[in-house]
């Protein structure tokens, strides 16, 4: 796979719809959520990524802190996302690809501290992509790699109380998001961001079988760093962007069964020139045929969120994905392994992706 500096140019200039506002980082910037996000919790991810008015495992905090809910005193939970590949603006440059980034995991460990109080930490990539360029030509003629590697490593510390009615959940986030890509065969760049925000969520249990939750997670604007060794670098520094997001959530549990149907809505406030809110719509059904074994399906949007004011290269519409999820979980005792598989290959438009997530929990 080669590309020349000249197609590599062409990419750099198309892609400059992307920019949102002045001084906005154009990688570490909500447009790549459509394929970025690693979905880092087998258990909702099975069932259409739903759960924010369901109980769930201490990676419960991507769904909402007051799902949180420890079977027993400690509890240690793994992780993992593949996802596959994506052609990128095939129309102007060939063999352009977002790839998997190796870092697409989770670990994390709760803690009850009480009947009512529980804890944790978890480290996760809830976003991450490998922007894969093909090859260029350094000033010495030979070819390297060419890329954007992006990751987001995220640090939580949760907090829920919870009684038999009502559970309550923050989680304090801090961000440190990184683009790698090279200068030459020897020298890569890093543009490097920390940021700090707050997400809360509730769950209300209207009766035995009915609960509603709600969650908000803040976002903003953080400034840049950049290390570029070798050279003076005296640009304004861009932002990083943050998106706002919030979720309502109904679980509904049929009496006397192992069966239950979940709802979930969320919104995503991009507060970015070009993007307009992303509006997602979720569903997902668990079956239990044993206390040992479950089955889940669901179904979710991501519908485009590109704000049609742009001239974009691919038409507003082409990024809109319908996922279809299916999930098994096994429980024995104090162990709970899941697996999920997630694809948007039915998608109308031209991104089409199928995750597979694993997840393994011990408790005690």
């Amino acid at each position: 796979m080669k590309n020349t500096i000249i197609a590599l140019s062409v990419f750099i200039i198309s892609s400059i719809n992307i920019i949102s506002q002045d001084n906005d980082d154009t990688w570490l910037n909500p447009f790549w959520d459509f394929y970025s996000f690693n979905y880092l919790n087998t258990e909702s991810a099975g069932r259409g990524f739903t759960g924010i008015a369901s109980n769930n495992n201490i990676s419960g905090i991507l769904m909402n802190p007051a799902s949180v809910n420890l079977s027993s005193k400690y509890q240690v939970n793994l992780q993992y996302t593949y996802k596959t590949s994506n052609p990128w603006l095939k129309s102007i440059v060939p063999d352009v690809f977002i790839r998997h980034q190796l870092f697409s995991g989770s670990v994390g460990f709760g803690y009850r501290i009480n009947k009512e109080m529980q804890t944790g930490f978890v480290y996760n990539n809830p976003t991450s992509l490998y922007f894969d360029l093909g090859t260029a030509l350094g000033l010495n003629g030979q070819e390297f790699d060419y890329y954007n590697d992006v990751i987001y490593h995220s640090f939580n510390v949760p907090f829920v109380y919870g009684n038999k009615n009502f559970r309550l959940g923050i989680n304090l986030n801090y961000v440190y998001s990184r683009v790698t890509f090279p200068y030459n065969q020897d020298t890569n760049y890093h543009v490097t961001n920390n940021f700090f925000r707050a997400g809360a969520g509730f769950i209300f249990n209207i009766n035995r079988n009915v609960s509603v939750g709600a969650k908000v997670q803040s976002g903003g604007r953080s400034e840049v760093s950049y290390d570029f060794p070798g050279i003076f670098y005296n640009q304004t520094p861009d932002n990083a962007v943050y998106p706002w997001k919030f979720g309502i959530g109904l679980q509904y549990k049929v009496p006397e069964s192992l069966f239950k149907i979940l709802l979930d809505y969320n919104l995503t406030y991009h507060n970015v020139e070009n993007l307009k809110e992303r509006h997602d719509f979720h569903i997902g059904a668990e079956k239990g045929f044993s206390k040992n074994w479950f089955l889940r399906g669901g179904f979710f949007t991501i519908l485009d969120y590109r704000n049609d004011n742009v001239n974009w290269v691919d038409p507003v519409g082409d990024y809109t994905q319908y996922f279809f999820t299916l999930g098994l979980g096994f429980k024995q005792n104090n162990f709970t392994a899941d697996i999920a598989v997630l694809t948007s290959e039915i998608s109308p438009g031209i991104i089409k992706t199928t995750y597979i997530n694993g997840g393994l929990t011990f408790n005690f």
